[in-house]
């Protein structure tokens, strides 16, 4: 019927009570329209009428949020909902809402925070997924029983990554300034996007945007440029845009090169002279070195060349060496040494650690000697020379029954002491 209808006998139902009740009705907006009858039959031509409003459901608003967008993870706790009304016959009067960790979470008056806003926002929320349950309240009374939901997705750190121990404990050195580092991706919210990683000589560097080397693996070769202590440092870059705040630090110690040993021959001194002297003895000094000595290799030849290793010469942890060639061993001979350091670097360009060997040219420290057993009758035992300066460095000497050079004299049941400028 339409707002201005007027029942009658063809229109309508009668009725001689006082009162009229309906079957339930849509909601919407309904008109009673009523006519009296008097008791000679006159039926009115005027009706009266009343307007009723039915609204038995409360639709679920709709939720957006300008500060996380559906399905991203965003680096920021400070989240902002916007709430847009349902259509509803008596419209809406406010919102119950329910911010929680359950996916299924449906708010109430027992169970909710009702607000007549259209907005709310939220500071400083952990890590992790949040759900927003709202349902609507309209002017009828009705509260929603279907929620409307919204899942924000925060994540605000990029945890450093677990560095690997690779082919050389952090703690021991290295002959090789090449080394790969290689990690394992940390657990993040959003899911690792790249790394950042860094070089230097500080052990509390963070890599940076601007100052790390971007990469997608998990695993870096990096050049030291020198010898020495160098730290590589690597953080992670989240798919919620984190760049970590810690980094993770590993130390690389880089020793490329074993200095020659400073050596001298105490029984042998002079390396013009020709001695009788069968059994020498050579002493060196430790070099300087990163990493330390660990030992030497020596070898005594007839070549001017040789450059021990684990090959080529014995292995020595001391710092001196006694050679006894025999009364046949008259004639020019060599004595090398080259030092071995803990990096597994030996003088002369060999490394012996992890079975690598490379060429370099580097110094040697050798001593030469010429042998002749046979002493004169005028000399009653070994002659020595001896200089003040005993560090000999590449310097080769003479042995035999005579002392050639003009600085050495001859002292029957003793010594020879040596004034040279030379040294």
């Amino acid at each position: 019927m339409r707002a201005e209808s007027v029942p009658g006998p063809h229109l309508g139902s009668f009725t001689v009570s006082q009162s009229a009740s309906f079957p339930a009705k849509a909601d919407g907006i309904w008109y009673f329209h009523i006519v009296s009858v008097d008791a000679a039959g006159n039926v009115g031509i005027e009706a009266a009428h009343f307007l009723v409003r039915i609204d038995t459901w409360a639709a679920a608003p709709e939720i957006s949020s300008p500060t996380h967008p559906v399905g991203t993870w965003v680096s920021s706790g400070r989240v902002v909902f916007e709430l847009k009304p349902p259509a509803d016959l008596s419209g809406t009067v406010g919102y119950y809402w329910l911010l929680d960790r359950d996916s299924q979470g449906i708010p109430g008056a027992e169970r909710g925070t009702f607000t007549s806003e259209r907005g709310l926002e939220f500071n400083d929320l952990a890590d992790g997924m949040w759900h927003l349950h709202v349902v609507s309240k309209d002017a009828a009374g009705n509260v929603g029983v279907e929620a409307a939901q919204y899942t924000v997705r925060i994540d605000t750190e990029a945890r450093p990554p677990y560095l690997l121990v690779g082919a050389v404990p952090p703690d021991e050195w290295t002959h090789q300034r090449q080394a790969d580092m290689e990690w394992e991706a940390p657990e993040d919210l959003s899911g690792v996007a790249h790394y950042y990683w860094q070089l230097d000589a500080e052990p509390g560097t963070v890599p940076t945007l601007h100052s790390g080397t971007r990469c997608s693996e998990t695993r870096v070769r990096v050049e030291a440029p020198h010898d020495g202590l160098w730290w590589f440092h690597v953080v992670t870059e989240d798919r919620a845009g984190n760049v970590g705040r810690e980094a993770a630090h590993r130390k690389l110690k880089v020793d490329t090169e074993a200095l020659p040993p400073r050596l001298l021959c105490p029984t042998h001194p002079d390396r013009n002279a020709w001695s009788n002297h069968t059994r020498p003895r050579f002493e060196w000094q430790e070099p300087p070195d990163s990493s330390g000595m660990a030992g030497y290799y020596w070898s005594f030849d007839q070549n001017e060349g040789t450059v021990p290793g684990p090959a080529t010469g014995f292995y020595t942890t001391e710092r001196y060496a006694v050679v006894d060639r025999g009364i046949e061993a008259e004639g020019k001979w060599w004595f090398h040494v080259a030092s071995r350091d803990r990096a597994g670097v030996s003088c002369g360009g060999q490394q012996d650690a992890g079975g690598t060997r490379q060429h370099r040219r580097k110094k040697q420290s050798v001593l030469h000697g010429f042998f002749d057993p046979y002493p004169l009758p005028t000399i009653a035992s070994q002659a020595i020379c001896m200089p003040h300066n005993r560090t000999l460095l590449n310097q080769p000497v003479m042995f035999g029954s005579k002392c050639a050079i003009p600085e050495c004299v001859n002292f029957s049941d003793s010594h020879q002491v040596v004034e040279n400028d030379r040294w």
